[in-house]
């Protein structure tokens, strides 16, 4: 229940943000998403190594959606923090964002 991409630094993170998107152009399986309302997402890449978080969020109908149009193909929201594996401040807040994720997968 985690989407991600992790790309060598020759296509860089934008190169993996596009190939999700590119994913969710054609829609998700049903199956696995089904239950929960959001699918959280990662990208990645190296040199210079750097890791985005986002989610795709589902509608009231099921259907997953952007804030901006309801009836559209899934599109995820990158939140704006890149964080750097190479810092230590950036792994610890990583490793937060993480448990925050983990968390919002728990069953309630």
């Amino acid at each position: 229940m985690f989407l991600g991409e992790e790309r060598p630094s020759a296509v860089g993170r934008h190169g993996a943000v596009h190939d999700i998107e590119s994913e969710l152009a054609h829609g998700l399986p049903t199956f696995p998403y089904q239950e929960i309302p959001y699918i959280p997402v990662y990208a990645a890449a190296g040199d210079p190594d750097e890791i985005q978080f986002g989610l795709v969020l589902r509608g009231q109908d099921g259907q997953l959606i952007n804030d901006e149009v309801a009836a559209a193909l899934p599109q995820m929201k990158m939140s704006r923090r890149v964080y750097n594996p190479t810092s230590m401040r950036d792994r610890v807040e990583c490793l937060a964002t993480l448990v925050a994720i983990y968390r919002l997968l728990l069953p309630s």
